[in-house]
């Protein structure tokens, strides 16, 4: 074949295969720029971020060189200083860009994330189509299926704000668990939860979310600079949160990197189960954040408020536990040692935001799923150092019943 046919199925690899393949043929005369071809890019959209104006500059244009060798154009491009765009030719353009990668069309968007680059930072804002508008209407009572197009329309692939979208995906479980048709409105109970959520949408406005995570000037030295994952879990939903801390002469400096949730099941499961699935997700979601970074990591804390998980991690035999906690467990010590897990209090526990309720989510940057719990902002000595009394090995086990029939 002469010519790549747009649209049929192979398209995507063949482009992808000529794109690297590209790459690695420059690599030896552009070295910087081949790696950011292979591991920045995501699908046709280029992402980078640079110490310096300067280097900026010099890689992206090695960059377009480069895409060009092989026949590709980069174009629309954006940047938070107007100095790197005329750097590389580009139009400034004080348009927000939407993060929303995956989809061509966003007419239907209903939180989409977009980064507005005069300020650098992300923001979430509600755009819906004329004939969805009645949806989210205090006089509406939505169906099932309304309710499902509105939540599976909110765009938050880092989690940024998943201790509020996650109490969404609660209430569309219970409306699955109470047997409600598709296209059947939903109960009043489900309805006065729904209006309570959905009123909190336009407070999504206030967010302004730093892009870069560490404040200007930019450190010199990453040395020193830490992973803190917290867990939780609760009868609803099970949650986990990543955080930067990084200490430098101007103070220390906290910033969230990403979070995850997931509702929990219909089966019934116990707290304690509960509280090993959530991590089980933090302990992927850590090993996916610093795959992903080119940061050096020099310690990581993982946070827990349940002493049973906290004791299943610490036993010396996990072959003797029941075969849903020992296969948990031995993933979680597949990344982590007993040693970086540590016992946080509940109210300290900033993914307990995430699985609860209580007064509604606080959606401002105040918020210490923004901010990060308060007590890693101090040195280590002021950490939560109190422990609670872990059962023991044999109390966790689970006893072992045997039934005898007789015919």
């Amino acid at each position: 074949m002469a010519v790549a046919t747009f649209g049929s199925t192979c398209s995507p690899a063949s482009a992808q295969y000529i794109k690297n393949l590209n790459a690695e043929e420059c690599s030896k005369e552009f070295p910087r720029a081949a790696l950011a071809i292979k591991n920045k890019h995501y699908v046709d959209d280029y992402l980078d971020s640079f110490r310096t104006i300067k280097e900026a500059i010099e890689v992206v244009n090695e960059v377009k060189l480069v895409h060009s060798l092989g026949g590709f154009t980069l174009r629309h491009f954006l940047s938070n200083d107007a100095e790197v765009l005329e750097g590389i030719c580009a139009t400034p353009t004080l348009e927000p860009k939407s993060m929303d990668l995956e989809r061509g069309d966003k007419s239907e968007s209903v939180l989409g994330k977009k980064w507005i680059p005069r300020d650098d930072v992300f923001v979430y804002m509600l755009g819906l189509r004329e004939d969805l508008e009645y949806i989210i209407a205090k006089d509406h009572i939505p169906t099932k299926g309304e309710i499902a197009r509105v939540i599976m329309s909110m765009f938050d692939h880092l989690g940024f704000i998943a201790f509020f979208l996650v109490h969404g995906k609660i209430l569309l479980q219970d409306t699955w668990a109470k047997g409600i048709e598709w296209d059947q409105r939903i109960p009043d109970d489900i309805n006065a939860r729904w209006q309570q959520w959905s009123n909190l949408f336009q407070q999504l406005d206030n967010l302004r979310i730093p892009r870069c995570y560490f404040r200007s000037p930019i450190p010199e030295s990453f040395s020193g600079l830490q992973l803190h994952l917290f867990v939780d879990a609760s009868e609803s939903a099970y949650a986990c949160a990543v955080y930067f801390r990084l200490e430098t002469d101007t103070g220390t400096q906290v910033s969230l990197v990403g979070a995850k949730t997931k509702v929990a099941p219909l089966k019934t499961l116990s707290i304690p189960r509960l509280e090993l699935k959530a991590a089980v997700l933090g302990v992927r979601l850590l090993n996916t954040i610093q795959n992903q970074h080119e940061f050096p990591i020099c310690r990581r804390y993982c946070w827990s408020d349940s002493g049973t998980v906290l004791a299943w991690i610490r036993s010396d035999d996990h072959r003797r536990f029941h075969k849903f906690v020992g296969v948990r467990i031995g993933e979680i010590l597949t990344s982590t040692v007993p040693s970086e897990w540590k016992w946080v209090p509940t109210k300290l526990n900033v993914a307990d935001l995430a699985t609860k309720w209580g007064t509604g989510p606080q959606l401002t940057m105040d918020n210490t799923w923004f901010q990060g719990p308060f007590f890693i902002h101090d040195s280590e000595d002021k950490w939560p150092q109190q422990r609670p009394s872990l059962p023991t090995v044999e109390e966790l086990r689970p006893a072992h019943l045997h039934l005898v029939c007789s015919i």
